[in-house]
């Protein structure tokens, strides 16, 4: 017997084997222990290296101790429920934070060599428990804690370099969840009027709208003038991006709550509103704030505010002629912007006059305009037609100036015959977007439907009041920014270059006509100017 063969064959059974194990373990992921049976898949692009292979729950993507930068990134779910999926967001370099994408979209840059310096990551309609952590590995600092929904993971404004990130899926146990239920605290928020408001004299009615939260649910909202109370508010409002910031509350996602208050007999004065919310289980919380209303002799007159800005002219045309990406239209195409054109936009002394003075009106809302006047405008606008009280009612809701709301869907739909106004049709529901919102220009029609679909814009009225809550949470209201005037979405005076609203030079400007026929159309508008001046 020829034993030498014998184990020759088992020499080379036991190769194959090995190389079956290894090729096997090779093709095999190795996921964290999360506790939970959705998956998220992540890939990052690496200075000098480029796009890695993709891993997953709580792997490491990006490199450590080879002081390379992480670039871009792309996220996304896997064996998720229905109708679940995730959201991020990425601060880079000389950019800021980019607005938030999806779907294992790029977010940050390729072949610009900017640092990813900060991520934040989001769930969205996941089942209660569920939350997306994330950990990241910065230049100088290593691993950071772990944050999770929406927390920032990062730095900004230090120069600092994100490195390698990881990020899980976890699910909280069933008695966790239940805990964490009933230590939720009410909450309750008067987003109109705004503490101190100023009513004119002749005014008849106050419109009120917030929202509130109690792990029971919401039983009631009590609106009271002066201690005295006036009657329920009506409840049960979708408002979406409430739950998002505070999850786990019973029917958090129809927390809104609207009043129309009868002040017609009100004297002149202080006067205080208090919104009471009562939940199911007998807890209460309340906000106040307060209102003067003006005497008859003494009417609001429109006013100016002059805001300083710690920049040269100079360097303000600097800074968006290099980081802003500029672009101006020619001849039916779109090109980079000459830093002449850049600086005939930028400086407000070029638009002083009466007509150009309209880039500097306030944009949070005005009392003095009707349905009726709104319709006038939409006459013959498209799918925007008749669509008067709905603007309105939108633009009460969030703060937002009617007049500003209507100009900005009319130039975004090009007077509401544009495809994304009349509906395209994703995953078997057609879907609207009136504002350009996620509209990417790499492909529009597909960005802002796929961004229409997520937030559940159905209807033309849907997407009426989800973009003006858009335009309120992420521009004219926002904590942050506050950029209320059309000048300040466009250039952001404040932080150059940074979180702005678009690339065209002339898009301020081009929004005036509108605003301005629309005022004078208005009996008894209130307007506010905040003009800029450069050092």
């Amino acid at each position: 017997m020829n034993f030498t063969k014998g184990k020759t064959i088992s020499r080379s059974i036991f190769v194959l084997l090995s190389s079956m194990f290894l090729v096997i373990g090779l093709f095999s992921t190795v996921k964290a222990d999360t506790n939970s049976d959705v998956h998220i898949i992540y890939e990052g692009h690496v200075q000098n290296i480029g796009w890695q292979k993709a891993v997953s729950d709580g792997q490491m993507e990006g490199t450590v101790g080879k002081a390379l930068r992480l670039e871009a990134l792309k996220i996304n779910l896997s064996n998720a429920p229905k109708g679940m999926y995730v959201t991020y967001q990425v601060h880079v370099q000389n950019i800021g934070w980019m607005n938030p994408v999806s779907g294992y979209n790029q977010s940050g840059t390729t072949g610009k060599s900017l640092r990813l310096e900060a991520v934040k990551i989001q769930l969205h309609n996941a089942p209660a428990g569920y939350h997306v952590q994330y950990q990241g590995h910065v230049q100088n600092i290593g691993w950071m804690n772990w944050k999770q929904d929406g927390q920032v993971v990062g730095t900004t404004g230090k120069a600092l370099r994100l490195e390698a990130i990881r990020i899980k899926i976890v699910k909280d146990s069933a008695a966790s969840q239940s805990n964490n239920t009933q230590n939720l605290p009410p909450r309750i928020c008067i987003d109109t009027p705004k503490d101190n408001t100023s009513v004119k004299n002749g005014t008849n009615q106050i419109y009120i709208a917030g929202w509130s939260l109690n792990s029971s649910g919401v039983k009631n909202v009590k609106v009271s003038l002066d201690g005295v109370e006036k009657g329920d508010a009506h409840i049960g409002l979708s408002r979406s991006d409430v739950i998002k910031v505070y999850p786990g509350y019973k029917n958090g996602v129809n927390s809104g709550f609207n009043y129309n208050l009868d002040i017609s007999s009100l004297q002149a004065g202080g006067h205080t509103i208090t919104i009471k919310s009562l939940g199911n289980d007998g807890s209460t919380t309340s906000k106040s704030l307060k209102i003067n209303k003006q005497s008859a002799n003494k009417p609001t007159d429109n006013s100016k505010n002059i805001t300083q800005y710690n920049y040269s002219l100079d360097q303000m045309v600097d800074i968006q002629s290099n980081d802003g990406q500029p672009l101006m239209e020619s001849n039916g195409s779109w090109v980079n912007a000459d830093r002449n054109s850049v600086r005939n936009y930028v400086n407000p002394e070029n638009f002083k006059d009466s007509y150009g003075m309209y880039q500097f009106l306030r944009l949070d809302y005005i009392d003095g305009i009707t349905a009726n006047d709104l319709n006038k405008i939409l006459s013959g606008k498209g799918v925007l037609e008749g669509k008067g009280s709905q603007f309105l009612s939108a633009a009460k809701a969030n703060n937002v100036n009617p007049i500003y709301l209507v100009s900005h869907a009319l130039l975004e739909t090009g007077n509401g015959y544009s495809k994304l106004a009349n509906g395209i049709e994703v995953n078997g529901k057609i879907v609207y977007n009136l504002f350009g919102i996620g509209a990417y220009d790499a492909n529009a029609n597909y960005y802002g439907s796929q961004y229409a679909y997520r937030e559940g814009w159905t209807s033309v009225d849907e997407a009426i009041y989800g973009g003006a809550q858009w335009i309120s949470n992420d521009y004219i209201n926002n904590s942050k920014y506050r950029q209320n005037t059309l000048y300040k979405m466009r250039w952001n005076p404040a932080s150059p270059a940074n979180h702005q609203y678009a690339t065209d030079v002339r898009w301020a400007y081009n929004q005036v006509y509108n605003i301005k026929r629309l005022t004078d159309m208005a009996a008894d508008p209130s307007l506010k100017f905040d003009i800029p001046q450069y050092k």
